[in-house]
């Protein structure tokens, strides 16, 4: 059986946290093997997108959609060790209802 061609980059799973309050959510992106100075990050109202090119091979561009829409204007981004983590205040809180278990 083949394997993936030793240029292809696997982006690990993301996660996302909300506030307590669900005023602001943070998204946890693993970027191994990835340097800062080759990271592009783009904070779009649903969504982010990065630009970077891992170990100065096939570049990758990828763009993920967010379940709130967020205030791009409060958008901050930080990379610290191989994990970009995304802020962003949420503009619109998704109204729910609580429903009872049977």
């Amino acid at each position: 059986m083949g394997g993936y061609p030793s240029d292809y980059y696997v982006m690990p799973e993301h996660k996302v946290i909300l506030s307590e309050d669900r005023k602001q959510v943070w998204i946890i992106q693993p970027l191994p093997l990835v340097n800062k100075n080759d990271l592009n990050v783009e904070v779009h109202q649903r969504g982010f997108c990065v630009d970077f090119n891992p170990m100065k091979k096939k570049p990758v561009h990828k763009c993920i959609p967010f379940s709130y829409e967020v205030d791009i204007n409060s958008a901050t981004a930080k990379f610290e060790e191989g994990v970009l983590t995304i802020m962003a205040n949420i503009v619109k809180s998704r109204e729910g209802k609580q429903v009872s278990l049977d």
